[in-house]
Parts: structure tokens; sequence; C-alpha cells
């Protein structure tokens, strides 16, 4: 691929100019550095150097170049990330169904993130959840799921799209292929969160299972999570280069993305973007050898531990995303030992072998290996978890004292600190380490802003007159205080009872997928799910 974006800062910084315009550095150096290298070809929408949201010339040729790359009609790179791409899409969607005298009705996975869930509030959508298959957060969505939510759907028209997360945080990849075909039965756009796919369309194994191969209308790609490009640069992918519709799909989209994008886009962030396709579409011999070393690896890793699983989600699995839990054999949080955490796993590993994780959940940790992964790096990466593992399988077989009093608590962290582990998560509640529960029960659509509970009661209304909770073992008193590690009450975190009505998402990031949804009510499941978190250490975001 041609990099025509770069090939035009170049000559425009090499002429004799003089700039009385944006941007302030003027072009000069300042900082001295880094800042300054980078300020060289930090220029802005003036004659030579094109505009992203009207490109008629490098960065035009640059887009169409990255669409062939991929098979895509149209390809539009994103300076605001994927979630710039995500609403966009949602908004072209809304406004292209076939019923604008009804609300649009979204078919939506439960696991998306909270860009979709925040698009879906601009447009006033109507939400129909997909819930993922065995694992709430990390899992795949089935066609059948999709077609059940059509089915249920009185009027069809009113749907103004599908919306998946494939490949999911874990890895996890939906049968994009037969959903598609299922909504193009219907006429329903399919969008497609493929953030950490980016690499998909460059490896020969991975190819098909892309949006962009299996029909989708707009994919959504953020080029900095899995290949070698400036944080914050994405793709989004309009259809095949054969689908009828794409042209109008493209015009859509387009006047959407001059609303959600900057009016001054980085041409830094472009250049980058423009680097990482050409440079993925140039190497897919090196994408498909690393692939087969990452097969191999997992063989590997996942026949040498004894304490620390690999986990395999069903259906098709990324096989670059590593996501580890406790097996099944030992409890978590085995004895109240914090080390059992996924807080506690992340933060032994970046202490004892420099190890830096993804994603550090309750009871679980996500690694992301890329194509800039070498031989040396999975080496040590291998070293680094079969030391976790030794460390926790040894501590499993120690006699423990249990947990149940606060003397015995402390005792547990003066334990741990003797193994050269400092107890240092903030909360450490009595949450109950699930594992793949599905805790993210439906809801009744979208919520209005405001507090983000009321305890209004299983069954009652939204309105924050009723204030008596129905929370289980409660008496209506009001949401609850989560516990710290030696007892005592934390006067920063307060729980929703079971029952309370929620009017703001309730997450925690990474990754963003609400656990509780505005809109919906908590369930016991959900409650239990934010103890997890709390227990290991995790910000909880809405709760305030």
């Amino acid at each position: 691929m041609e990099q025509y974006i770069k090939e035009m800062l170049e000559e425009y910084t090499g002429r004799e100019l003089f700039p009385w315009h944006m941007p302030g550095h003027k072009r000069h150096p300042v900082h001295g550095g880094v800042l300054d290298e980078m300020f060289r070809l930090d220029v802005t929408e003036v004659p030579g150097t094109d505009d992203l949201h009207h490109a008629e010339g490098a960065i035009r040729r640059s887009q169409e170049a990255a669409a062939e790359c991929v098979d895509a009609a149209y390809s539009h790179y994103l300076v605001g990330g994927a979630t710039a791409g995500i609403l966009a899409a949602i908004a072209a969607t809304a406004k292209m169904r076939k019923r604008m005298d009804l609300p649009p009705v979204y078919l939506v996975a439960g696991n998306c993130h909270k860009s979709v869930w925040n698009g879906l509030k601009l447009v006033q959508a109507e939400i129909r959840v997909l819930e993922p298959e065995v694992d709430p957060q990390y899992g795949p969505v089935r066609s059948d799921a999709v077609l059940n939510a059509i089915d249920e759907t009185e009027d069809t028209e009113q749907i103004a799209g599908c919306i998946l997360t494939s490949p999911t945080y874990a890895g996890c990849i939906s049968p994009l292929g037969e959903i598609s075909a299922v909504l193009k039965v219907f006429g329903i756009p399919l969008i497609v969160d493929e953030a950490h796919g980016a690499h998909f369309p460059f490896c020969s194994e991975l190819e098909w299972m892309s949006g962009v191969s299996n029909g989708a209308e707009y994919v959504i790609q953020s080029l900095h999570k899995t290949l070698p490009a400036m944080t914050q640069t994405a793709i989004l992918h309009v259809g095949g280069d054969d689908d009828p519709t794409s042209d109008a799909l493209d015009r859509a989209v387009s006047e959407e993305l001059k609303v959600f994008q900057s009016s001054s886009p980085s041409y830094l962030l472009m250049l980058s973007a423009e680097a990482a396709v050409a440079w993925a579409d140039e190497n897919r011999d090196a994408f498909d050898t690393y692939i087969g070393k990452m097969q191999e690896f997992r063989e590997k890793i996942g026949t040498s531990l004894n304490t620390l699983e690999l986990v395999e989600l069903p259906g098709e699995q990324d096989p670059t995303r590593l996501f580890f839990r406790i097996g099944k054999n030992c409890k978590p949080k085995t004895a109240g030992d914090p080390l059992f955490t996924g807080t506690g796993m992340a933060e032994w590993l970046e202490k004892e072998t420099g190890v830096v994780v993804e994603l550090a959940g309750s009871s679980e940790l996500i690694l992301i290996s890329t194509v800039c992964d070498g031989d040396e790096d999975l080496d040590n990466l291998a070293d680094a978890l079969g030391k976790l593992d030794e460390k926790l399988t040894e501590k499993k077989r120690k006699p423990r004292t249990g947990r149940g009093t606060r003397r015995k608590k402390a005792s547990v962290a003066d334990e741990n600190a003797e193994d050269g582990f400092e107890w240092s998560q903030a909360d450490a509640g009595s949450g109950s380490g699930s594992s793949g529960a599905a805790w993210a029960d439906t809801g009744a659509g979208s919520g209005s802003s405001g507090a983000a509970w009321a305890d209004t009661g299983a069954g009652s209304g939204s309105s924050g007159a009723d204030r008596e909770g129905t929370g289980i073992g409660s008496e209506g008193t009001g949401p609850e205080k989560e516990e710290g590690p030696a007892g005592l009450q934390n006067p920063h975190v307060s729980l929703p009872q079971v029952g309370a009505f929620i009017q703001r998402d309730i997450y925690v990031y990474p990754p963003g997928i609400p656990i509780i949804r505005s809109g919906e009510r908590v369930s016991e499941a959900a409650l239990e799910k934010l103890k997890d978190e709390l227990a290991a250490g995790r910000r909880i975001y809405g709760l305030d």
C-alpha cells in the first residue's frame, strides 16, 4: 500500500513556507526532543494538505488504498478512536431506518463497550439485549439469539441495526457470517465493534472471521490495539466492495463522522493510521508466522500450568489474546488470599517479573500479544507465568487459617507480606469470586440521567418517590456500604440493593462493559459481581 499522507507531509514540510496560521508552534522547535520532531509534521488544513472531512487529495487516496487492502468498499481514518466510529455508525443507521415515525430499535450484544450504550442513548433507542453464550463479558453471541430477538420484535422495520463485539476483550469471535445472513433477510444492517481485531484482515487464518469478510455494513477497528499505531488511531470500514448498498451507507456515515470527530483532525494520527495499515499489508507473511507461534505458545503454556488456567471460551478464538483464570479445582480468593484475585496476580507479576497485563479483573487476567512481540518476549512471558503458577500452587497447598474475623484477615495479610506480596488493594469485600456466572440480567431499555440508582424495589416504577429498598437480607435501609480489609465500612463506596432501579451505567474499566446498564434493576448476581470487583481492589464507575 502506498503511503500518500506520508508523501504529502514530507513534500509540504520540505517547502520553504512561512506559516501565519495554526497550529501555534508554527513548526518551530520549542520544547526539545520528541515533541519538536512531531511539530515538524504537525500541519493543518491549508492548500496542499487535504481535509479529512472533505478528502479530495492524499487523504482520499490513502483511505481508498486502505479499503482495497481489506476488500471494503470504503474506509475512513478515525482520529477519535473506535468510539468516534461507533457513535457515527449508530447515528447513521438510526437516520436510515425505514420507520422514522417510531424510535429506533437495536439488537445489542450485552458485552458491548460503553461507547455503544452511550451512542444508543444519543439516538434514544429501544434496546433488545443479546446475551452472550456462557460468559456475559467475554463470550460470543449466537445467530439463534439474533433471530429470536427479531421474532420478538413486533415491527421489524423499526429495527435500525444489530451491534456486536467480535472479537471480545478475551478474543472470543461470534459467527458473523451466520448472523449477517439472518440480518440481510430482514434488511437490518450489522455494526461490528472489531476494536480488538484490526489484525484479522492481514492473517490468513483469521481473515475470514472479520466483519468485512462476513458482509457487515460497518466495521470499526482500533488500529492502536493490535497494530503498530499510535494510541487513538482507528479505522471504519464500510461494506464489501461488491455490496450495492455501500454508497448509501458511506454517505450516511460520512456525514456523522463530521459530527463526532474533531474539525481539526491530527495529521500525525492520520499518518500513524496509514503507516499501520501499510505495514500490515506489506507484512502478511510475518502475521502468518506469528499466528503459528502463538498457537504453539498456547499449547505449551496451557499444558504446563497447574493452578492458573488458560481459558478457552465457546466458538472460535483469537490465538493472540491470552485469558487466564484460577483453575476450577481451586476456589477463587482461596482462604482470603489476595494473590488469588486477578488484581493480586497482576501486581505480583509486575513486581516480580516486570510483566504488565492488559486487564486484571476480580478473578481473571487478560494479556494482549501482537505481531510486534518477538521470540524473546514470548519466552519471558512463559517464564513469568510459570513462576506465578508455581507461587499460586505453593500457596494453595499451604494450610490456611481461613477468614471470618479481623484477626484472621490481618494474619493473611501478614503472611503475604512475608512471602513478598504486599496487600495494597483498596477494598476487600465479601464477594463470591464469580467465574463466568451470568450476572448481567437484561433490563427495560435506557434510563434517565440523575442519581446512579433509586431504591424503588423490584416491580415498581422509576420514580424516586418510593425509597423503600428491597435488597436481599435488608430492611429497606438504603444502599449497602462495602467493607474494607479490616472489616470497617468504606465511606467512599456504596452499593445499590437488589431491585434498585439504575439510572446510569455501572462498570469497571477496562473493559468498559457495563455490569449494570442504565434502565435496569439490580439483580442478586450483578450485586455479587460488584462485590467481587471491590474485593479485588478495582474502581467501579457510576456509583458516585
